[in-house]
């Protein structure tokens, strides 16, 4: 099963965000903090780093759900290329104050040469963008103070492009998340639609889930083996679709004639995965070996 999501929308979308890039003094970036180089999308990224005058900035959201640990080192793998990175959560007052800083410092010799120039003070003009479901929506209703941009909890929800006024000293400009014409590789494919930035009506959801499932016995075996009620779980000695069906009866996922239902014990488990439930996940490392691999098939 080979895993892609462009519609035409998004091809649109991306064009508009070219087209749209010399209006504005800086660009936040969103990905998920979970996916941080699965969650990149490399046709935006190209197209902000063509661009040498916007301040750009990198907003590891989601960071909550994430592994603490392995998001710093995150954050390092970035500072060290030169990109202003930081996370947080959407959903945390504390950390919107320190973006809110954070924005406001990158952008303080911008307003200076604006004002250089004898222009009145006006207020900052950022670009909201990154893929489907990444918390865009809500980090710009927070920063707005209402309710200005759609939230759902499913990708493709954001189609038009508006501009939001804030009382904060910016100016936002909502873009519809956006994912790339080819995901690249297997990782990249199963960490986008694990963590809901495909809709989950075109996949097939026992295989997502089952690789997620998979990923969760390589990493955080503990984590699956408390929620799951396994037994402890050695992945070299225990057949993972055994532990899969295991997990599924722990659950109550079972058919008439006590067999696994393997249908409704993928949904289940996707839902906790992407709600923390499960624990605090990261599906990526930069010390990962197939992490920079996956790097180099995107596009």
């Amino acid at each position: 099963m080979n895993i892609n999501w462009y519609p035409g929308h998004m091809a649109k979308s991306t064009r508009l965000i070219r087209e749209r890039l010399n209006e504005i003094d800086a660009v936040i970036e969103l990905c998920d903090a979970r996916i941080p180089q699965a969650s990149r999308n490399p046709v935006l990224e190209e197209l902000v780093n063509q661009r040498s005058e916007v301040v750009h900035i990198l907003w590891l959201n989601k960071a909550d759900l994430a592994d603490s640990d392995v998001t710093h080192a995150w954050e390092t793998y970035y500072a060290e290329r030169g990109i202003a990175v930081h996370s947080g959560s959407s959903l945390d007052e504390t950390d919107r104050r320190r973006l809110i800083r954070i924005i406001n410092e990158k952008l303080k010799n911008k307003v200076n040469q604006i004002q250089s120039r004898g222009i009145k003070k006006r207020d900052m003009r950022l670009m909201m963008i990154g893929i489907p479901n990444c918390g865009k929506s809500t980090l710009i209703n927070a920063l707005a103070g209402r309710k200005a941009a759609a939230v759902e909890d499913r990708p493709g929800v954001t189609r038009g492009v508006q501009w939001i006024r804030t009382n904060i000293g910016f100016d936002l400009l909502d873009m519809p998340g956006v994912l790339w014409p080819r995901l690249g590789s297997r990782h990249n494919q199963i960490a986008l639609a694990g963590t809901g930035a495909i809709q989950d009506r075109i996949l097939d959801l026992e295989t997502v889930a089952y690789e997620v499932f998979c990923l969760l016995l390589e990493k955080y075996p503990m984590a699956l083996s408390e929620r799951y009620k396994l037994p402890s779980i050695d992945s070299v000695a225990r057949d993972p679709y055994e532990l899969w069906q295991m997990a599924a009866q722990k659950r109550g996922c079972v058919r008439s004639g006590g067999k696994p239902d393997e249908h409704r014990f993928a949904g289940l488990l996707l839902d906790e995965f992407r709600a923390g439930i499960i624990g605090k996940i990261s599906l990526e490392h930069p010390d990962d070996p197939d992490v920079l691999t996956a790097e180099a098939t995107k596009g």
